[in-house]
């Protein structure tokens, strides 16, 4: 399945998990984000809290990672992680 689009994921007829799901097979995954992530994310970036969830992929099972529902989410992500390279850089 292609990532939807925000507008395409509202009006689709998944759940959250559903989606998910079919996104990612097989990796476990939990709807329920970590309220500090929230946090911080929300304050700089966006608000994750409808189009992303916390998965368990083998490369991070321990402590998870958040997993894009939509390619909104997915570049949104993206540039979480170039901004906080770039800071530890500096």
């Amino acid at each position: 399945m292609k990532m939807p689009t925000d507008k395409q994921a509202r009006e689709l007829e998944f759940t959250k998990s559903e989606l998910a799901e079919m996104l990612y097979p097989g990796v476990p995954f939990d709807v329920a984000l970590p309220q500090n992530w929230i946090d911080e994310v929300r304050h700089e970036f966006f608000d994750p809290r409808i189009n992303v969830v916390w998965g368990y992929p083998p490369r991070n099972a321990v402590f998870g990672e958040p997993l894009a529902l939509t390619t909104e989410a997915y570049m949104s992500l993206i540039f979480i992680a170039d901004a906080k390279k770039k800071e530890r850089e500096s």
